[in-house]
C-alpha cells in the first residue's frame, strides 16, 4: 500500500503519519504469530522443554500440556516467544524413557501446572541455540 503524504494541513499530516505507522508490515523486525509445527518452533520448544526440566529442583519431568501462543522474531538469527502451559509427569529425572510417553498426572495436586514463556534464539548456521528468558508461574 502507498501512501503519499503531500499537504500542510497539521490534521492531515498527523493521520498521514499514523497511516504510515500502520502500514509498517511484520517483517519490520516486531514479532508475529507462528506455527507450532514449524520445524524451528518445534526445535525451539524442544530446547526450551530439556532446559526448563534441567534447571527446576523437580525429581518429575515436566512438559507441555497445551501451546498457548507462539510468536517468532527475526534478529540475528530468530527468536521463539513460546507460551505453553507446563505439567508435571509421573516420569522421575535420571530414568532412561522418551518423555513423549511420559503421562501428566491427572490430579491437579500432583501436576503442579504452570503457564511457562520461553524465549529461545536461534542461530543454526552457528549450531548455536540459547535460552534467552523462562518465566513460569502457578496455575490459580
Amino acid at each position: 500500500m502507498a501512501i503519499s503524504c503531500k499537504t500542510s494541513w497539521p490534521l492531515l499530516a498527523v493521520l498521514c503519519a499514523a497511516a504510515v505507522v500502520a502500514d509498517q508490515s511484520p517483517s519490520d523486525g516486531a514479532p508475529v504469530k507462528a506455527d507450532i509445527s514449524e520445524e524451528g518452533v518445534q526445535k525451539a520448544l524442544k530446547f526450551a522443554i530439556a532446559e526448563y526440566n534441567k534447571g527446576n529442583n523437580d525429581v518429575f519431568f515436566s512438559k507441555p500440556v497445551r501451546v498457548i501462543d507462539v510468536k517468532k522474531q527475526v534478529v540475528e538469527g530468530m527468536k521463539y516467544i513460546i507460551t505453553v502451559e507446563m505439567g508435571r509427569t509421573a516420569c522421575r529425572k535420571g530414568t532412561e524413557g522418551n518423555l513423549e510417553v511420559c503421562a501428566i498426572y491427572n490430579d491437579p495436586q500432583l501436576a503442579k501446572t504452570k503457564r511457562c514463556t520461553f524465549e529461545v534464539w536461534s542461530r543454526p548456521w552457528l549450531t548455536d541455540i540459547r535460552m534467552l528468558k523462562n518465566t513460569c508461574q502457578k496455575n490459580a
